[in-house]
């Protein structure tokens, strides 16, 4: 880093940053209940309730402190961060920069790179991904069109293919060594019936239609769904 016009005490940011970069900040659970709720169908706590398996099921894989830091680097991140302070204090940071490209534009980048996973996933068929990285694209981007629209088409999809008998083709099952969140998701997809993914498709796409009218691909998902109840 010193041989670069970057601020050198960015190593140490990044280091920070990876160091709480696997940790989920979407509640799943809340997110649910909270996006999934209306009215006239209004949520069902049995939509979250865990299965068990044979013999009383599979108990959730504890995952120790020492294995958490075994699968993200080594030595840990706060002893590399604590190591390696003494070395950047010393460089003399003058005209050292955080970008060296446009900020704007990175981080413009970066904000549109977070809504291309949700479309690679839905192109390839990964609707239960899609439907958990758009919901929680969906607590920092409120009413954003794109978002609700695939959330919509999350559901259609599901419909179609549970009512084909082939939803295992397009989304996960749970599992004790998934995410806790998107196993909470995975759960819920188990736990909802064929009128119930056709009710909470529409309802939801519903509660947007007076501020997303005029959107071709809202408006679509919203006739699609319609045509499902």
């Amino acid at each position: 880093m010193q041989n670069t016009g970057y601020n050198i005490k960015g190593s140490l940011s990044c280091l920070a940053m990876l160091d709480v970069i696997d940790k989920d900040s979407y509640a799943a659970d809340s997110g649910l209940q909270r996006n999934f709720n209306f009215t006239v169908y209004p949520f069902n706590k049995k939509w979250l309730k865990k299965e068990e398996g044979f013999f009383g099921g599979v108990p959730d894989k504890a995952i120790s402190t020492k294995e958490k830091d075994s699968l993200k680097t080594h030595p840990d991140c706060k002893a590399r961060i604590a190591k390696l302070t003494p070395a950047v204090e010393k460089v003399v940071n003058d005209g050292r920069k955080d970008f060296l490209v446009s900020e704007t534009q990175f981080n413009a980048l970066k904000s549109s790179f977070k809504f291309e996973v949700v479309e690679f996933c839905f192109v390839s068929k990964r609707i239960s991904r899609c439907l958990y990285y758009a919901l929680e694209l969906l607590e920092t981007n409120p009413n954003n069109a794109y978002l609700v629209t695939m959330i919509g088409k999350c559901f259609n999809e599901m419909y179609s293919n549970q009512k084909a008998h082939t939803l295992n083709r397009v989304v996960d099952l749970p599992s004790p060594y998934s995410d806790k969140n998107y196993d909470v998701l995975t759960q819920f997809i188990q736990n909802i019936s064929l009128g119930d993914m056709a009710s909470i498709g529409y309802y939801f796409l519903n509660n947007y239609k007076t501020v997303m009218a005029g959107d071709a691909g809202f408006e679509k998902a919203l006739a699609t769904s319609t045509k499902k109840l």
